[in-house]
């Protein structure tokens, strides 16, 4: 299906989301301002928090739009870790709020009498702040990664292509990341999902046991547990999932994406969690309605003067003037959140149409190996793409580009030489470049223009061989059988179909010896004689690091022993706190706090 193709689901999704999440988090969060402002409650403060980060989440969305358009990363580097550290924050913030909320329903339910007497908004900002503190400790391995891997100018970008964020990595890498996206995952996302349906179940069992509780309370509560649990079901389990599968597999799961996007519809979701846990947000759906039929009602007497009973009196109506323009000034509140919703369906609309145009396009170009080509100062470089081009369609134009620090040209248009090193073959679809100088490293972009106008492009990366390690390869392991002779052979090298005379690699004068730079891959000999001719595999391989000191399957438990240390230290703290509050009750014999401040067990 054309709807599964990565980069056009993405791009809509995550549009839809910025197009939907936006106004109705906004308006979630002009509720919780006005609710605090009167009277803040627990409640209100743990979703006023989760807000916050949904709409920091919408604010940095765009980024990932823009890198969705073409799943590639032609921003400025610095943007990357801060985009997924944008992203992980708020979804390790939604679970554990998520989760904070439900405790203090299940509380409020459980406890009634008690709880009440004792919580205080105070507590619900301790707890968003520990939730945000832990968070963005927990995130930092994004920025742990860049810094720790510096040299190797790789983090937080595909080392394949450097034009995915946050994509592959190597397997040092994965030594850290691996138990830290299990450890987190547990702990954040698992163990929270466990508490929010213990709570929630719980919290509709009393409810249903008590003969007082109204059908309008009971329904708020099984919406609340309804989408909660849902929200992290359809949300972010995937996501922990993800982490999970990583972890046993050791390696990056190639459907982080899909995860990915999952986990970013909570900010679509998350407003039903606000109209079903806060009764200011019911509040202001419900005063909108109201507002505006009284002030159809204010603005007929204002015209006619005609009404009846109280609405006729007119030294009443005109004393209360004031509190027309206040509904007046509402009701322009309403057309313009109407004419919002209208802006978000016509958007929508020309969204839909714009991708349908995207999907309908009837040429590709891609780059069948993706991996970075590490080529040799002085050595030849060739690029070949795969062009596929439906019938009835024809070529405009063909133009490589290149990128890098230091410059940005086009080295290549048509079908036409640019020097005497540079040439483009294969109509277009190959770019060989003799004698590599180090100005020819970088981004090659390759873009095809039909006759349409529509556009594609794929790059390859093509990168500097530094102190790279050597590994020398004979032709004993091209043989036939032990002891075979051979008469004056020929011998030849390949790498995926390649010939490697134009590759990195120094063969010797009679072809039986390759010396590799810095390559581990899987290489083919052929030796051609009058016996015939003979094809071996040989794999070439990086030394092997050292030995690790702490085993691989030993990193998810340290790293989980860490993360429940930390929860440990931060319990400690706040008992220690709440037990000097209690002892200095006693001293002053019985008096009680002063009002307002925190009441601790």
């Amino acid at each position: 299906m054309i709807w599964l193709d990565l980069s056009n689901l993405v791009l809509t999704v995550y549009s839809i989301i910025l197009i939907t999440g936006l106004p109705g988090n906004l308006m979630s969060l002009y509720a919780f301002i006005q609710k605090v402002k009167q009277e803040a409650k627990q409640t209100d403060m743990l979703l006023l928090s989760l807000n916050i980060s949904d709409l920091m989440f919408l604010f940095f969305l765009p980024i990932g739009i823009i890198e969705a358009a073409d799943l590639e990363w032609n921003m400025n580097s610095f943007l990357c870790p801060l985009l997924t550290y944008i992203f992980l924050l708020n979804i390790y913030n939604s679970t554990l709020l998520l989760t904070a909320v439900s405790v203090d329903r299940y509380l409020g339910v459980a406890f009634a009498i008690n709880y009440k007497l004792k919580q205080h908004p105070r507590y619900a900002v301790i707890i968003s702040v520990i939730i945000w503190v832990f968070n963005l400790v927990q995130c930092s391995i994004v920025y742990y990664m860049q810094y720790h891997f510096s040299d190797e100018k790789q983090v937080g970008l595909d080392p394949t292509t450097h034009n995915t964020c946050y994509w592959k990595f190597n397997e040092e890498q994965l030594k850290i990341i691996l138990p830290k996206r299990l450890g987190v995952s547990i702990v954040a996302i698992f163990v929270p999902l466990i508490i929010c349906c213990f709570c929630y179940i719980n919290i509709i069992r009393i409810l249903y046991q008590l003969d007082n509780i109204s059908w309008t309370k009971r329904f708020r509560a099984i919406g609340l547990a309804i989408s909660t649990l849902l929200l992290f079901m359809i949300c972010f389990v995937p996501f922990g999932v993800y982490h999970v599968v990583g972890f046993i597999g050791w390696y990056s799961p190639e459907w982080r994406d899909y995860a990915l996007l999952f986990s970013s519809i909570s900010v679509c979701l998350d407003p039903f969690v606000f109209y079903f846990s806060s009764k200011a947000l019911q509040y202001t759906f419900r005063d909108s309605r109201n507002n505006e039929e009284n002030y159809d009602r204010w603005l007929h007497l204002l015209l006619t003067g005609h009404s009846t009973g109280h609405w006729s009196n007119r030294g009443y109506l005109h004393q209360d003037l004031g509190t027309c323009c206040r509904l007046q000034s509402k009701v322009y509140l309403i057309k313009l959140s109407r004419t919002m919703r209208f802006f978000q369906l016509w958007l929508t609309a020309w969204l839909v149409t714009i991708v349908g145009l995207h999907l309908s396009m009837s040429i590709s170009v891609t780059f069948p190996n993706k991996e970075p080509l590490n080529v040799a100062l002085g050595k030849t470089l060739v690029l070949e793409a795969q062009v596929q081009l439906q019938p009835g369609e024809s070529i405009l134009l063909r133009t490589w580009e290149l990128k890098n620090s230091e410059r940005e040209v086009r080295v290549a248009d048509g079908d036409s030489t640019i020097n005497n090193r540079t040439f483009v073959e294969k109509n277009g679809a190959l770019l060989r470049i003799s004698g590599v100088t180090d100005s020819d490293y970088g981004l090659y972009k390759l873009t095809i223009t039909i006759r349409s106008g529509v556009q594609v492009s794929d790059s390859r990366n093509v990168q500097k061989i530094k102190n790279p390690p050597k590994a020398i390869l004979s032709m004993k392991c091209s043989t036939l059988s032990e002891g075979a002779q051979w008469d004056s052979p020929v011998y030849s090298w390949q790498v995926d179909g390649v010939n490697l005379t134009n590759q990195t690699g120094e063969i010797s004068a009679d072809g039986s010896t390759l010396l590799l730079e810095n390559l581990s891959q899987s290489y083919t000999c052929i030796t051609d004689s009058s016996q015939g001719l003979s094809k071996a595999k040989v794999s070439s391989k990086a030394p092997e690091p050292g030995p690790d000191p702490i085993p691989n399957g030993c990193y998810g438990v340290v790293w989980v022993v860490l993360t429940v240390i930390e929860f440990i230290i931060i319990a400690v703290l706040i008992g220690l706190y709440c037990y000097k509050r209690h002892t200095s009750k006693e001293d002053n014999n019985g008096y009680s706090e002063p009002k307002g401040g925190p009441r601790c067990h």
